[in-house]
């Protein structure tokens, strides 16, 4: 899978949970809580939904990485491609 399709299902489950903000606030580069408001508890949710989507297990170490979007991204890349 690639990284471009990674990203955007990936901004479509944000988007979905993060209702007030638009594609045209978040890039790959966005920080999850500066840019895009997000707490420890919505960052769970989102990973939730993303192991679900993309049938991959993320650990609670990884998760505790995330700082930007491309951190996600990255992650699932790294475990689809595997």
């Amino acid at each position: 899978m690639k990284k471009e399709e990674i990203y955007e299902e990936i901004q479509k489950i944000m988007l979905d949970y993060l209702g007030e903000l638009t594609a045209k606030d978040m890039s790959i580069k966005s920080n999850l809580q500066a840019d895009l408001g997000m707490d420890s508890l919505d960052i769970l949710y989102v990973v939730f939904v993303i192991e679900n989507k993309f049938e991959v297990r993320i650990t609670d170490e990884e998760m505790l990485r995330f700082i930007t979007v491309a951190d996600m991204v990255n992650t699932v890349e790294a475990k689809k491609n595997n």
